[in-house]
């Protein structure tokens, strides 16, 4: 399957794929990591953070995400239809 999505100003460093299939993460040089709809390619969540992002992943159960870059390494939940992370 292939689609585009909008939403980073600059270089996307890293994309995931969450345990279910149903989500996509993305971490990029704009300092943000998203989460996209795999179905509408809409972002459902959006976290800044301090500089460049290089690197996302799914924990296995699918209910949080890693995120490393210029900042360090954080682990952020994630909990669909939730406001934020």
């Amino acid at each position: 399957m292939r689609r585009t999505v909008t939403g980073h100003t600059g270089t996307v460093h890293a994309v995931a794929i969450s345990p279910d299939g149903q989500w996509l993460a993305t971490a990029g040089n704009d300092g943000t990591a998203r989460i996209w709809d795999r179905t509408d390619s809409r972002t459902i969540a959006l976290l800044r953070l301090d500089g460049p992002l290089h690197a996302c992943a799914w924990t296995p159960d699918g209910r949080g995400i890693t995120v490393g870059g210029a900042h360090g390494l954080g682990l952020y939940a994630f909990r669909p239809g939730a406001p934020g992370w």
